[in-house]
């Protein structure tokens, strides 16, 4: 399992639609959660993924039906404590192995993994974590264009995310830029996420503790290396679209207590 988690509005689903340019499977499309107004080409997210984490978050389903889908989002709001979602997470194992039987093989996409990753890690087969970073103004920005959330707001809810994000992932978590991506050089970005598709393929393994592991593989792609998947390198930017970002990086107005977790991700790239 693949897994790409990081903040809502901070290129998660530019992230995954990359990796599965570069051979990642997430799944059948009618699983996902539809594309709409704001994301045109899918968020890639599948649907029993994202009610999983919001009962651990909640205590509710997203996707059900309206009135879970208001109850859910109410809820998430209020930023529920990392005790309650763990004494969820004890109550909700049963599900939490449905799940992951039926993506165990497969990329998966949520940004509520920010704070439910430590319950999957625990407890499923997780060969890579993707994380999805972008500057938390212009992450503040849309999500007050899409949802209407203050800022104040706004900043509370990035920072706990992906605190607790920090927190969780991971050491050789493979961290991609948003301004990266859809900047004037995204091939290193390209190559470290097509690290991590390799991952995903079927190549016979002598033993299973020979397994490679992403920071066996999160190195440079040789030249032979680079010209077997070029193709798939070539697709994957050539759907990179910068005119799709709206919201320029700019720290003024930005918490101290959110710059100080943006710092500690930057120290991480």
């Amino acid at each position: 399992m693949i897994i790409v988690a990081g903040m809502h509005r901070s290129g998660t689903s530019l992230t995954a639609q990359m990796l599965q340019s570069l051979g990642a499977d997430f799944g059948a499309a009618d699983q996902m959660w539809e594309a709409d107004q704001w994301n045109a080409n899918g968020y890639l997210e599948r649907r029993d993924v994202i009610d999983y984490n919001s009962r651990l978050i909640t205590g509710v389903t997203r996707t059900d039906n309206r009135f879970t889908a208001v109850a859910s989002q109410a809820s998430y709001l209020r930023m529920p404590k990392q005790p309650t979602i763990a004494a969820r997470a004890a109550k909700e194992s049963a599900g939490l192995s449905a799940v992951g039987e039926q993506v165990q093989n497969l990329a998966v996409k949520d940004p509520r993994f920010c704070l439910t990753l430590p319950y999957w890690l625990a407890t499923q087969d997780v060969e890579a974590v993707v994380v999805a970073l972008r500057h938390p103004s212009a992450s503040v920005a849309s999500l007050a264009r899409r949802n209407r959330l203050p800022k104040a707001v706004g900043y509370r809810f990035w920072t706990w995310h992906m605190a607790a994000l920090l927190r969780s992932a991971p050491d050789d978590a493979v961290v991609v830029r948003q301004d990266e991506l859809v900047g004037s050089e995204p091939q290193q970005a390209i190559d470290r996420l097509a690290v991590v598709a390799r991952l995903a393929d079927n190549r016979p393994r002598s033993k299973p503790n020979q397994q490679e592991t992403a920071s066996e593989l999160a190195m440079p792609l040789s030249a032979s290396e680079r010209a077997m998947p070029l193709s798939a390198s070539e697709l994957a930017i050539s759907q990179l679209d910068p005119s799709l970002v709206h919201h320029e990086p700019d720290d003024r107005g930005v918490p101290a207590a959110t710059l100080d977790v943006w710092e500690q991700w930057l120290s991480r790239c």
